[in-house]
């Protein structure tokens, strides 16, 4: 059995294989000194979110996303436990290793816990929850026709209302084979939910099984991106990013750096997340994550300092 401490420090070399050779660099400081670079927790899915926190704080993240995603992907919140001993056990973690909750990931939409997951939110001090696109597909992933898309922007209108009332940001994203699914449609709705106070979370390996360039989909929405997921993806028009190691930034096929320069040349300075999902389906051992986590700081870390500011 591997300790807690030699999955952690297992990053190392993986991280060394990335890090500028040179002395500190300019241009990545002041890069990592606006956008929030942080990964979701939903990758330590199989361990207790302590494991996530302790990870980003020694690779070197400046945040995570809190995973309230589905009990198989990841545990880390309890919805049978009161808010308040949620809140009081995320908010232990942040003070003692210094890493924010930037974003919450809450995927399906269900009116009947999202004021739980929002005032989770407002007592951890994040301000942003993402939701899935929503709407209504058939028992093969396949988008219904004919009001899927209307209901998806109600039920995103009808969420931030409840989210507003704390000032939480909702976020949504285009997901692979929903009804919203594509920039085209990911503009639209946006649009239509520009006076609640919802914005879109980029998530380029969606774009990129359309298949859409997810480069030129984000020239199209830049104005109304509040949040970045990242992680790589080895195929288009596949059903999933692949396995978790296939996610690691670099290892796949999408243009992740004119993602990078393309957010710095806009003034982006929110939230960038690492979600790599699937970790704990496949069962990775500690040091796997920790692997996964160091190895795309590594090669973020890479990217952002070749990008001239």
């Amino acid at each position: 059995m591997v300790s807690q401490s030699k999955g952690i420090h297992f990053y190392q070399s993986k991280l060394q294989q990335f890090a500028p050779k040179q002395g500190p660099n300019k241009n990545l400081q002041m890069l990592q000194a606006t956008m929030k670079l942080g990964f979701n927790s939903v990758l330590f899915g199989n361990f207790d979110p302590e494991k996530a926190f302790i990870a980003a704080s020694e690779i070197g993240y400046s945040g995570i996303e809190l995973s309230a995603l589905d009990p198989a992907m990841s545990e880390h919140i309890n919805e049978s436990d009161p808010v308040s001993q949620n809140i009081s056990l995320i908010s232990g973690l942040i003070d003692k290793y210094n890493i924010p909750v930037t974003a919450i990931e809450r995927a399906k939409h269900d009116l009947n816990s999202w004021e739980y997951i929002v005032q989770l939110a407002d007592g951890i001090g994040c301000p942003i929850i993402n939701l899935g696109p929503g709407g209504s597909i058939d028992p093969n992933g396949v988008p219904i026709s004919g009001g899927s898309f209307d209901y998806a922007i109600e039920s995103l209108k009808r969420h931030s209302e409840i989210s507003n009332k704390y000032n939480i940001t909702t976020c949504f994203k285009a997901h692979y084979n929903t009804c919203i699914d594509n920039t085209e449609l990911s503009k639209k709705a946006v649009q239509l939910l520009e006076n609640h106070n919802v914005q879109l979370d980029f998530d380029p390996s969606h774009i990129f099984r359309v298949p859409e360039d997810p480069v030129s989909g984000l020239k199209e929405i830049l104005p109304w991106i509040g949040h970045v997921h990242i992680r790589d993806c080895i195929a288009e028009d596949i059903k999933g990013p692949g396995s978790p190691f296939e996610q690691i930034c670099g290892r796949g096929k999408i243009d992740l750096n004119g993602i990078l320069r393309l957010l710095k040349h806009s003034n982006y300075e929110g939230p960038v997340n690492l979600e790599v999902i699937g970790a704990k389906q496949k069962n990775l051992s500690l040091p796997s994550c920790t692997v996964i986590a160091a190895e795309s700081k590594g090669w973020l870390n890479s990217a952002l300092s070749s990008i001239e500011v």
